[in-house]
């Protein structure tokens, strides 16, 4: 039984009338591990209601046990339901376009390698000082390299266009991503800025974490958000016999590939460099803390695993494990503050 106040305060306040709770497993689960509360703790939990005009609402309720029986089950959960709906479609939303940059960098990389091994076959190398895919290489073949029969040239013509046009794609699915956040609810944003504060973790790394996670609060532990990336090590044990192998990659590959690139910079010092300390600017002092500690604990850590002899690429998606914890960190950080 739950006990919900007759009112929520200022925008939060959305009317229940003709909403009802389905029944469903998943919802009797919750109903059991309200159980397992502890008095005085606080529950974090997302709902799903249908209005009596059959659309399906999405809420975010916070509880905690108001009053329990004789034996000691819980009775009755007070809480607070936040209509949330519009913040899940526009979340939705961002994750398509993220998605959308995600396939164009792929087809890009697809794309480069075609022309690249075109080139290669036929002897065609840029100067060693011209790095690969500058605009500097790219005005190199267009000026530079010519082919006398024409199936070759047209050949060359077709793999550059298509190369110029990822290029441009990619630019205006950027430019869609910044107006998406631009608009986008007020503590999403406000992640996105903090997540910034970490190392590696750049604008659109940001952007994709929050689309790809969404609500980082909503992960009791941040045990459990690594466990949603597939980052964390199988098991295969029996009895008193325990065996952990590889990661199992059975949770958001799209989180823990861009989770992989921004562990890549904790190898080097934990300085401050001029980027990152502008992107610092303005963010609360708590997030700059937290990611102050990152900085030092995971380039440690990359030293330390790598002096034990483990594998580069082991060693990388340990840090980037460790990596989300802090990420966790800022997000509930972040959330809860705007929450109260």
């Amino acid at each position: 039984m739950r006990r919900l106040p007759h009112e929520l305060p200022g925008e939060r306040n959305r009317s229940r009338a003709g909403c009802r709770l389905r029944s469903t497993g998943g919802q009797l689960d919750v109903v059991e591990e309200w159980q397992t509360l502890p008095d005085g703790s606080v529950r974090d939990d997302e709902y799903r209601l249908r209005h009596a005009d059959g659309t399906l609402r999405h809420f975010a309720g916070r509880e905690i046990v108001f009053a329990r029986c004789a034996d000691g089950r819980v009775q009755r959960i007070l809480g607070l339901l936040l209509d949330i709906t519009d913040r899940k479609a526009a979340h939705e939303a961002l994750r398509d376009l993220v998605r959308a940059r995600e396939a164009a960098k792929g087809d890009q990389l697809r794309a480069r390698h075609r022309l690249g091994k075109f080139l290669l076959r036929h002897g065609r190398r840029p100067s060693q000082n011209i790095k690969a895919w500058t605009q500097r290489h790219l005005d190199w073949i267009r000026q530079e390299v010519k082919f006398d029969q024409f199936a070759q040239q047209a050949t060359l013509e077709d793999y550059l266009a298509e190369v110029d046009h990822l290029g441009q794609r990619i630019v205006r699915l950027e430019k869609a991503i910044d107006e998406a956040v631009d608009g986008a609810p007020e503590t999403m944003k406000a992640v996105v800025s903090a997540l910034q504060a970490l190392r590696g973790v750049a604008k659109m790394t940001a952007v994709t974490i929050v689309a790809e996670v969404g609500q980082l609060s909503r992960f009791p532990k941040a045990r459990q958000l690594m466990g949603y990336s597939g980052m964390v090590s199988s098991e295969d044990s029996s009895g008193e016999r325990t065996r952990r192998g590889a990661i199992t990659k059975t949770g958001n590959a799209h989180l823990r590939r861009v989770l992989v690139e921004a562990a890549w910079c904790q190898r080097y010092k934990p300085t401050l460099s001029r980027v990152l300390r502008a992107r610092q600017e303005g963010l609360p002092a708590a997030v700059v803390e937290i990611a102050a500690k990152a900085r030092h604990r995971l380039s440690a850590r990359y030293r330390r695993l790598l002096a034990r002899g483990k594998p580069k690429q082991q060693v990388v998606t340990a840090i980037a494990r460790e990596l989300l914890g802090f990420v966790w960190a800022i997000g509930v950080e972040v959330e809860r503050k705007a929450v109260a």
